[in-house]
Parts: structure tokens; C-alpha cells; sequence
């Protein structure tokens, strides 16, 4: 009799243990600031840099297994020449890995600014725990210039990674 609840007991354990455990055998948490910068490239011959001085990043989720679980739903406000930016994370794809380079795929956003709403695909790139993210936006298309000038737009985000016990 004893056994057979010791048995049931340690099944018990095991079956709460497994459900617990995240898919991938790693977590990832956001830690740190979320910088959002930007560069104006204009007809001069080299770029005006800027970045936002207040930035506030709402996560989905604090943790979970992988990049989906906890970016996909989330927001970014920032100032951003002058005008309220407000971008939100609605899908990511990763592209196969080639050797040893970062990984990289696309991460698409609904992008606010000027009260023109934009769905843009943006390319990421995640070393060492540095996810940055970036891509080329017309300001002419949300109305922040008279003529056509581009700025690389980026994020960036710090992600630690905490590899679970087996």
C-alpha cells in the first residue's frame, strides 16, 4: 500500500514537472531599455542621427520559450521627430541560419505616426542576446516631410537567456 502511494506520488511529481517545462529548454526575458533611433539620410552626404528620448516598451508576456511568445502583441511608444510614435509587434518569421552569423528573419509591425497607420516588415538580427531591429521609412509617407527622405528606423532590445535544467 505503501508504495502504491509513494508510486502515485512520484508520478504526480513528474507529470507537474514536464508541464511546467517551456518546449525549447531555454527562457527568455527582456531586461534592459528598448532604444529606438533613427538616421535621416538627406542629400548631404552623410546621415543625421537621432534617437528617441522617451521610450516605453509593453510586453505581451516577460517570458516564455521563444521570440513569438513574448514579442508578438507588444508595444513601443517613443518620440520620434517630434511626433508620437507608437509601433506594435505583429508577426515574426526566422530565416534559416546560415554558419555563424546572427540570426536574423523578419519581424512585422503596425507602425502609428501622425495618425497614419502603416503595416511594415521590418528585418531583425539577434546576437549575444542584442536584438535589433530595422528598416527604411519614407517620412514623406506619414506626412513628416515635403519630400522624399528616408531614415533607418531602428529598435533594439536585450534578451537574456536562462537554459533549464533537464
Amino acid at each position: 500500500m505503501k508504495q502504491i502511494l509513494l508510486l502515485l506520488i512520484f508520478l504526480s511529481i513528474i507529470s507537474n514537472a514536464s508541464e511546467k517545462a517551456p518546449k525549447m529548454g531555454c527562457i527568455l526575458s527582456q531586461t534592459g531599455e528598448v532604444t529606438v533611433k533613427w538616421s535621416e539620410y538627406t542629400d548631404e552626404k552623410y546621415a543625421i542621427e537621432n534617437s528617441s528620448k522617451t521610450v516605453k516598451y509593453t510586453a505581451i508576456k516577460k517570458e516564455g520559450s521563444n521570440f513569438k511568445e513574448i514579442l508578438v502583441g507588444s508595444t513601443i511608444q517613443a518620440d520620434f521627430k517630434g511626433k508620437k510614435l507608437l509601433a506594435k509587434i505583429t508577426h515574426i518569421q526566422s530565416k534559416k541560419r546560415i554558419g555563424r552569423g546572427a540570426r536574423h528573419g523578419v519581424i512585422e509591425m503596425e507602425v502609428r505616426v501622425n495618425n497614419i497607420t502603416k503595416t511594415m516588415p521590418f528585418v531583425y538580427f539577434y546576437e549575444d542576446g542584442n536584438l535589433l531591429i530595422k528598416r527604411n521609412v519614407n517620412l514623406k509617407e506619414f506626412n513628416l516631410s515635403d519630400e522624399e527622405i528616408y531614415a533607418e528606423l531602428s529598435f533594439g532590445m536585450h534578451f537574456d537567456s536562462l537554459v533549464c535544467a533537464i
